[in-house]
């Protein structure tokens, strides 16, 4: 029989397998879609943009509303496995190719099954507590980077691909599409057949520990015939119905820490309601209805705001760059896709080397100062390529290379800081029990920068000071932002958070 830590780990394994597929596709898509929409269909510049933007539109739409059925339902296995069959479903379009319009339907449906990674996220942050989170929501982007380094790769020899499937011709632009349905079809077992929803298995932990403390309880009568008829059908009554509970909804530990000391210290003396209580629990979750008053109240605030503010504002610069940086390359530096796939290799390697960093630091620095850091890194990044870039000869590639690889490393330097401790963070200051609801919400704004990052890139090419010069002035608006309302964002003098349960709710599955 498989052990609960066994399940744990094979959990955690395969929900960084979920992040390694997303950032695998985007690497072997990626570096070949622009001349793939060229090549087959001559499309004008402006449609890369609306390609990349339809992924993040579609996971824009789909996050928050995977996040909330994860919320209710607390079935986050089945809402990933759909997640993987719709993005085999989108990759098997990708492949196919009809037009560049089926490219961006196939683009929006593997989007919308790309929400899952916040479903993944809210589920993080249900189970972990705050000092371990940091490490672990660093471990899961770290493995989507290795995604991202392999696929370069991968790419190395998918490009060797000259075959037909039917009608259809797979060769170094549509190969990507079969080969990630493929790898998603392998995804869609592993999460069958491997994956144990996590909030479960602390359910089932935390009723084995419960179990074994009665059982030392209970031993430490001299016998159990010692007890008088009625203690005995008490006991029963309480194991059984605490069983009953755990085995449909589970709690967590300090719940049933509490629940456990109430037990013990009363010796099994009656408490007026507990049964019923405990009927009541059974019925649902707490899980708050949504209303204007409740989204106010919970996002609207000076800490969440901010960290939405580095979030859009981050990500706006970080795709806008990466969708420049293969037109730049092709005019500054004269490289084709395999040049291409060689950069995304290496700088993924900084990513992942990055990465670890962060997660060694997170257990010495704070979320906020490391933000910062992340932040400042950004804008001399942006500041040097408003100075590089318009100043680059076309006709002289290798003079332009050293001014575009510093321009990277910043950037990418950067990156592994700015998106971890902000989705740390941002964890950390609102409710566990709505986390589902609360990273789709995250991943609208992320989605909006993401959306209209290309879009602004793709349409000011040609103007380079206008096209850097809002992107830095944004950064820029961040860091203001962020320095105000430092001192709010310092977890250290910020309560716990507490979920707030109306008196006519169930309480949290967990706290």
């Amino acid at each position: 029989m498989v052990t609960l830590k066994a399940r744990k780990r094979l959990s955690y394994v395969t929900l960084g397998l979920f992040f390694l597929m997303g950032g695998i596709e985007y690497a072997v898509v990626l570096p070949t879609l622009w001349l793939y929409i060229q090549d087959r269909f001559n499309s004008p510049e402006y449609m890369l943009g609306i390609l990349l933007s339809a992924y993040s539109l579609a996971a824009m739409i789909s996050s928050p509303l995977l996040g909330r059925w994860a919320d209710r339902s607390r079935k986050p296995k089945v809402i990933l496995i759909l997640c993987a069959v719709v993005q085999i479903g989108g990759n098997i379009m990708y492949f196919m190719g009809l037009s560049q319009w089926f490219l961006l339907a196939s683009r929006l449906v593997v989007g919308f099954g790309g929400g899952g990674e916040s479903v993944i996220l809210g589920e993080i942050a249900r189970v972990t507590t705050e000092q371990e989170r940091t490490g672990i929501i660093s471990l899961m982007i770290s493995i989507r980077q290795c995604g991202l380094l392999l696929g370069p790769g991968l790419n190395l020899f998918l490009r060797l691909a000259d075959f037909h499937i039917g009608p259809f011709l797979v060769d170094k632009f549509s190969v990507p599409g079969v080969f990630m349905a493929g790898l998603w079809g392998l995804q869609s077992l592993f999460l069958l057949i491997l994956y144990t929803d996590l909030h479960r298995i602390q359910a089932e932990s935390v009723a084995k520990e419960k179990s074994k403390t009665k059982t030392d309880t209970i031993q430490n009568y001299s016998s159990i015939e010692n007890l008088d008829s009625t203690e005995r059908d008490l006991l029963h009554t309480v194991n059984e119905s605490d069983k009953k509970y755990m085995e449909i909804h589970g709690k967590s530990s300090s719940q049933e820490g509490a629940a456990l000391s109430r037990t013990d210290n009363s010796r099994l003396t009656p408490v007026l309601g507990e049964t019923t209580s405990t009927t009541d629990i059974s019925k649902g979750h707490a899980v708050q209805k949504l209303s204007w008053n409740f989204i106010y109240t919970e996002y609207i605030r000076e800490e969440v705001v901010v960290l939405m503010a580095v979030q859009f504002n981050s990500f706006f610069n970080q795709v806008g760059f990466e969708t420049m940086v293969t037109p730049l390359s092709q005019k500054l530096l004269h490289w084709g896709e395999l040049e291409n796939s060689i950069m995304y290799c290496c700088a993924a390697v900084e990513i992942i080397l990055v990465f670890m960093l962060v997660r060694y630091l997170s257990n010495r620095l704070q979320d906020r100062t490391m933000i910062l850091i992340g932040l400042s890194t950004l804008i001399m990044a942006c500041g040097w390529l408003v100075y590089a870039i318009p100043n680059s000869d076309p006709d002289s590639p290798s003079s332009n290379l050293p001014m575009f690889i510093i321009g990277m490393v910043l950037d990418m330097f950067a990156l592994p800081f700015l998106v971890v401790c902000s989705i740390s963070l941002y964890s950390k200051v609102t409710k566990k029990e709505h986390q589902g609801l609360s990273q789709g919400l995250r991943r609208i704004v992320v989605g909006s920068g993401t959306i209209l990052g290309p879009l602004w890139t793709g349409s000011t090419l040609t103007w380079p000071y206008i096209m850097l010069g809002v992107m830095l002035g944004l950064l820029v608006m961040s860091m203001v932002m962020l320095l105000l309302s430092y001192r709010k964002l310092d977890r250290k003098l910020e309560p716990p958070v507490v979920p707030s349960v109306d008196p006519d709710e169930h309480e949290p599955l967990l706290s």
